[in-house]
This record gives C-alpha cells, sequence and structure tokens, in this order.
C-alpha cells in the first residue's frame, strides 16, 4: 500500500467540501476558523484558497477565522488544473 501524506488526503478532502457548498447559487462566502496553532491544517485550508482574517477567541480554542470567497476558490481551481496540464 502507498503512503499518502494527511496534506494529498485533506486538501482533496477539503476542495470537495467547499466545492459542494458553493453548489448553492447563493452561497459567495465560505468560513472557517481552525485552532491557530495547527499550522498543517491552515497550509491546506490556504492550499484550497482561504485566506486568514484574524485570531478569534472561542471557548475550546484560538482560532484563526479564515474566509474563501467563491471568486478565489474557482480561480484557484482553474490555475491548479491549468498547471497540472503542463506537468
Amino acid at each position: 500500500m502507498l503512503f499518502r501524506s494527511k496534506l494529498h488526503v485533506a486538501l482533496p478532502l477539503l476542495k470537495a467540501m467547499v466545492n459542494m457548498q458553493f453548489a448553492v447559487p447563493e452561497t459567495k462566502k465560505v468560513i472557517a476558523e481552525p485552532d491557530i496553532r495547527n499550522k498543517k491544517m491552515i497550509h491546506v485550508f490556504e492550499k484550497c484558497g482561504f485566506r486568514p482574517i484574524k485570531p478569534v477567541n472561542l471557548p475550546d480554542k484560538t482560532g484563526l477565522l479564515m474566509f474563501c470567497e467563491r471568486e478565489r476558490f474557482f480561480e484557484k481551481e482553474k490555475k491548479d488544473e491549468l498547471y497540472k496540464e503542463t506537468q
């Protein structure tokens, strides 16, 4: 069995979930708040098109408020596809 890093599993899963949210035409933005200490997950969110906004204090953690706007998500998807085609 081939080893796959968590990034290789997490990123496609996150992209699929965000894509599903944007399947609703009224959805303009998806919001997330990963634990601010979880640098790997924050990296995955950024690779998906999320941008950091600000730290937020929550009852169980300090999260990093992140937004992913519809236009940014689909523009990033287009760029990723073009990159794959050149490889």
